[in-house]
């Protein structure tokens, strides 16, 4: 017969391997959000009177909440953007981006999201109890979009860096 091999249940080192890896697992994973492709397309045609509210939508790396979006216009009518350089000013276009702003029904949680012109996740961000967030997306072979959530200040560079 072969061997027998021994293994401690109660060995702490790996316990606690175990243990960070289940909670790694659990942070990527709580605050993930798919959108299907009517949904983004509604929110990228939302007019300035309407709004579209999403259940479970990230609000943090371990917080999700129901979030009420409205579709934002950035400029004035008649704004005009310049471009300043020494002794030269120049007119820029406006940006084409679609700009979303939504909160939750209590307040808690603000987010600030824009969609590219085809109705595309450009970069999205926002705040809640726990602290500010930034949003992150892929879309996957379905075209549905796929938002997490993660902590401003882990997209900051390290202080060695």
């Amino acid at each position: 017969m072969g061997r027998a091999m021994n293994f401690r249940l109660g060995s702490r080192p790996l316990f606690l391997v175990t243990f960070g890896l289940l909670i790694c697992a659990q942070i990527a994973t709580a605050a993930d959000r798919s959108v299907d492709k009517s949904t983004v397309q509604r929110l990228s045609t939302l007019s300035p009177d309407a709004s579209l509210t999403l259940d479970a939508f990230p609000a943090g790396p371990k917080q999700t909440a129901t979030i009420r979006f409205r579709r934002v216009q950035i400029y004035s009518a008649d704004a005009k953007l310049y471009a300043a350089s020494p002794g030269d000013r120049q007119e820029i276009p406006r940006s084409r981006l679609i700009f979303l702003r939504g909160r939750s029904d209590d307040g808690t949680v603000r987010v600030a999201m824009s969609l590219n012109p085809d109705g595309s996740f450009d970069s999205g961000d926002g705040s809640s109890a726990v602290g500010s967030f930034v949003l992150k997306g892929r879309v996957d072979k379905k075209g549905a979009l796929t938002l997490a959530s993660q902590s401003l200040e882990s997209t900051l560079p390290s202080e060695n860096a």
